[in-house]
């Protein structure tokens, strides 16, 4: 919270107000939300899940890669924070989840990802560490990928409660290709299906 105090005096009040206090005071709270943040991430070379395949991308034979989501909170506690996202048609859900045991959920019918994070303490991603999820997906480029990047997962987006205000918190993150910018190990021309 930030407050704010307002006093108002005169040290030479007019002659016919001497014997009455004309003095004011006002305070004003003012209650600050946190701020939820999103980071979604593509690598082929991760440390905590082995992928395979060719890179660049070959027509026909199918390669892996990790999606990490981040997810940081600034100031105050957070509750019913989820986070979604689409992977398109032509990528392929590996039903590999680190850390085991998150509740993460893919829908195949509709291709929707929902991770349910539930209560998010304040300051994680600051003192806390972040709170994270990594997956695996696939694909095996067709040739109408051909001399083209692959979208990996649509955009995702984060939604939560702050605790201590009552507002709903959301944030989100552009789509991933095969381009993998957060992976330092690969080059744009290694996203370019061959």
């Amino acid at each position: 919270t930030i407050t704010n105090t307002v006093k108002i005096d005169s040290l030479k009040p007019p002659l016919p107000l001497i014997n009455i206090q004309i003095k004011g005071e006002s305070q004003l709270t003012t209650k600050i939300a946190s701020q939820l943040t999103l980071q979604a991430k593509g690598f082929f070379r991760d440390d905590l899940i082995q992928n395979s395949g060719p890179i660049p991308p070959k027509i026909g034979q199918m390669t892996t890669y990790t999606i990490k989501w981040q997810i940081s909170n600034t100031s105050n506690d957070l509750k019913n924070v989820k986070v979604t996202a689409f992977l398109p048609p032509h990528v392929q859900w590996m039903n590999r989840i680190e850390p085991a045991g998150l509740d993460l959920k893919y829908n195949s019918g509709t291709g929707q990802l929902v991770w349910l994070v539930g209560d998010l303490p304040s300051a994680t991603g600051v003192l806390l560490p972040v709170k994270q999820a990594a997956f695996q997906v696939a694909i095996t480029p067709g040739l109408a990928h051909l001399g083209k990047l692959v979208e990996l997962i649509g955009k995702s987006e984060a939604s939560g409660q702050d605790s201590f205000i009552g507002l709903e918190l959301e944030s989100s993150d552009e789509p991933i290709d095969t381009d993998l910018p957060d992976d330092l190990t690969i080059t744009s021309r290694d996203g370019i299906v061959v």
